[in-house]
């Protein structure tokens, strides 16, 4: 388990981005790359900053990763995402039209194509039916065979659309400004639950922004278990409680609710 190793040592995620990043930079996505580089506001593409990633191929020329981009595809994008900075950094020192190109620093890779049964079994070398079975299920289930353990996963499920609605846009996360340090962050909207926020009950900045006061006259250090400490001190941190949003930062994506029906049901 590659993740189970970048665990254990955390240069193994260079090792998974510099993968990720040769695998952007074959002949398989180059191309993509280049058309990436070479867009511009005046086309009209400028906005589809995206780079399509083939898990089929990407089962050919890197094994290692195809597994775990169905297993934790979120974790998996992020080193592809980063992955994909770098190669615009050298693509654009190489590519002969340079002058042409610009960094999209925005730009994202998107998965497609999830193998089958068929290719499961041939990662494990043919471990058996009932590890393909089992492999099967969890990647292409049928629609009633969707389960809270594949939450967060990459699943292909087939069935007959009886609702597509319209594309619209969400927003599933903003930012907020503590009043006390001036410091910010980020808090995720729950979508599902009608775009609840939940802000943290303090200030998440742990970066000296507590203060002290002085010492007054009579007051002596206490001595403690673990050395010497002042009761005067308040708590590391800032521990703020009132926080502002900014506005100018808000955070969207794309929506779109598709109902599915199971073929030969109804």
């Amino acid at each position: 388990d590659a993740f189970a190793i970048m665990a254990r040592n955390p240069k193994a995620g260079e090792v998974i981005d510099r993968l990720a990043g040769h695998f952007l930079l074959s002949k398989t996505c180059s191309k993509q790359l280049e058309r990436l580089l070479l867009q511009t506001a005046s086309d009209g593409t400028a906005e589809l900053e995206v780079v399509q990633v083939s898990l089929v191929e990407l089962a050919q020329t890197q094994p290692v990763l195809v597994e775990q981009v169905v297993r934790s595809p979120l974790v998996l994008l992020k080193h592809f995402d980063r992955a994909l900075l770098v190669s615009q950094h050298y693509m654009l020192s190489k590519h002969p039209r340079r002058g042409e190109m610009s960094l999209k620093a925005g730009a994202r890779c998107r998965v497609h194509g999830i193998p089958g049964a068929r290719l499961c079994s041939e990662a494990r070398g043919g471990a058996g039916r009932s590890t393909t079975t089992m492999a099967s299920a969890m990647i292409s289930p049928s629609v009633g065979g969707l389960r809270a353990c594949m939450a967060n996963r990459l699943v292909c499920v087939s069935g007959t659309i009886t609702k597509l609605g319209s594309p619209h846009l969400v927003e599933y996360k903003q930012q907020y400004e503590c009043n006390r340090c001036h410091s910010r962050f980020d808090v995720l909207i729950d979508v599902h639950a009608g775009g609840h926020v939940q802000l943290p009950e303090v200030c998440p900045n742990d970066r000296g922004g507590g203060r002290r006061r002085k010492q007054r006259k009579g007051e002596f250090p206490l001595q403690g278990s673990q050395g010497s400490f002042s009761s005067s001190q308040e708590p590391s941190g800032c521990q703020g409680t009132n926080f502002v949003l900014c506005e100018e930062n808000r955070y969207h994506k794309d929506c779109q609710e598709i109902r599915l029906q199971e073929r030969g049901v109804g």
